[in-house]
């Protein structure tokens, strides 16, 4: 059998202590091999690169990994006429999940703030307009 085409779009999805890699199916292809690193620009066989061989899927977990390391992937089509040149490099850097949104917050009035400007505004006859030293901040109590 002639030898399959390498996978063409292999991705690589990072989640807490894990990555997965997935890529389209590629005809005649029998297995895949997976090949990973620490080392972006990796070649097959390079010092520090492991062989994951045999999949039988078109996705793999890559579990027990450290968060904020990140991880390089290449893939490999294989039938009984060999090996696929690899694929295009995919990497992702798994993360511990973003903390949950705050629960039992209250909300409350700043009267502190808000009733002594009320007040000096109902003292004042109307209309008037006050200039503070903001030139953003405008308050007239209309008329």
């Amino acid at each position: 059998a002639p030898v399959p085409a390498p996978p063409g779009t292999v991705n690589a999805t990072p989640g807490d202590g894990v990555v997965t890699i997935d890529w389209a199916p590629v005809s005649r292809a029998d297995s895949y091999t997976l090949y990973w690193s620490n080392t972006a620009g990796f070649a097959p066989g390079g010092a520090g690169v492991t062989k994951i061989e045999n999949i039988q899927a078109t996705s793999y977990a890559h579990l027990s990994l450290t968060n904020g390391t990140a991880y390089y992937y290449l893939v490999t089509a294989v039938n009984t006429g060999g090996e696929s040149v690899v694929s295009a490099e995919a990497s992702a850097t798994p993360l511990p999940p973003a903390p949950g949104a705050p629960a039992n917050l209250t909300a409350h009035r700043a009267a502190a703030i808000v009733d002594p400007i009320a007040q000096v505004l109902r003292a004042v006859p109307c209309p008037a307009v006050f200039r503070l030293p903001d030139p953003a901040i405008h308050v007239s109590t209309g008329g």
